[in-house]
């Protein structure tokens, strides 16, 4: 689409409805084109717009010279989608051309012109062992905080590449995943930690790890530590990262910051898997 025509339709929605606060742009490829286009866009953006937006991309489209475009446009956070921290699952099941390398080249990137950045994981698969997990565990440790994470759990949807496979490779791990809610994920050790790495300072990860890969979280001392790390977690880690990133969405405004504060708590501490 041409730069005039995206405009114009931002300018109409805006004429149309005077309590817009800020503009989410969902297609992943959003960085893909061409340098100068996305330069007209931005300064356009700025020129005309000046709503505070949101845009989704891949890791490997990110550049600093983009970053600082977008911020200087804007841009309150990018969504940027891990999905896996294993390689293998990302090539060979989800078709992914971008690996755990450019995931967090991309994120220090963002975390360097301090901009926010929002990510997401998929867990459940049936495709994926326990090596897999860990390396998005420790992927996730790795990403420069803070970071929000969307965890979700996969849905094998009838008539998919994925569902075909998993009958043939898996069939015993299939679900009905008719009415499933797959903003909840499964009760094992291996996903909580995925969800507390989220939090967590990786040094308290690593003792956890390291707790867990001894017996494979069989010890009563796992998992004193783990519910131990997840009191902690919902108490303060979790309250701290929600705060400081909100600030990175301002500005590094605390003023801002503690204003709109609460439009996000109640979401926040309702959706564990923020």
């Amino acid at each position: 689409r041409s730069i005039a025509n995206i405009i114009k339709e931002l300018e109409q929605m805006k004429r149309n409805d005077h309590e817009i606060k800020q503009v989410v742009f969902h297609d992943s490829s959003f960085l893909i084109g061409t340098r100068d286009y996305f330069r007209e866009f931005c300064e356009e953006y700025k020129k005309k717009i000046k709503i505070p937006f949101i845009v989704s991309t891949m890791p490997t489209t990110i550049d600093r010279e983009k970053l600082g475009l977008l911020k200087d446009a804007g841009v309150s956070w990018v969504t940027m989608a891990l999905q896996t921290g294993s390689d293998n699952v990302n090539k060979n099941i989800y078709k992914r051309n971008s690996y755990r390398k450019d995931f967090l080249e991309a994120a220090q990137l963002i975390k360097e012109v301090n901009l926010p950045v929002k990510s997401d994981v998929i867990m459940d698969n049936p495709f994926e062992n326990e090596s897999d997990i860990i390396q998005t565990i420790e992927t996730i440790m790795e990403t420069p905080k803070p970071c929000l994470y969307e965890i979700f759990s996969l849905a094998l949807l009838p008539g998919t590449e994925l569902y075909d496979r998993a009958k043939i490779e898996c069939p015993e791990k299939m679900e009905d995943c008719r009415g499933k809610n797959f903003m909840k994920f499964r009760h094992t050790y291996l996903n909580t930690l995925t969800s507390l790495a989220v939090y967590l300072p990786e040094s308290m990860m690593k003792i956890l790890l390291r707790l867990y890969k001894a017996d494979s979280g069989g010890s009563w001392i796992f998992k004193v530590a783990l519910n131990v790390s997840k009191a902690v977690s919902a108490v303060y880690f979790k309250p701290k990262n929600l705060f400081y990133w909100l600030k990175l969405t301002r500005g590094d405004s605390y003023v801002e910051t503690f204003r709109i504060m609460p439009l996000y708590v109640k979401d926040y501490f309702t959706y564990r898997n923020l």
